[in-house]
């Protein structure tokens, strides 16, 4: 069984559409996942996602981590830039 919290079993019956989309997140995400990538390789969309994989938790309390993703997002920005100014050139 998926993670949910015990409020919510609990209120089942009451919100049930909300416990089914709950447990199936991850599918849409998914889902979400696979038409960005196909959208991209037709070059329809220009995607900026990180250069490398860095462990972070979703609510970072250590600074050095979040200084890290921040530099990364710099970098990886100054980078593509030039690549955004053509694809949006591009476009018109």
């Amino acid at each position: 069984m998926p993670f949910i919290s015990k409020s919510v079993i609990i209120n089942n019956r009451k919100y049930p559409k909300f416990v089914e989309t709950i447990n199936n997140r991850y599918k849409m995400y998914n889902n979400e996942i696979k038409k960005i990538r196909s959208l991209e390789e037709k070059n329809k969309i220009f995607v900026i996602r990180p250069s490398e994989l860095i462990k972070i938790k979703r609510v970072e309390k250590d600074s050095n981590k979040i200084q890290e993703m921040y530099d990364l997002g710099k970098r990886d920005s100054n980078k593509l830039l030039k690549d955004l100014y053509k694809y949006i050139r591009e476009e018109k």
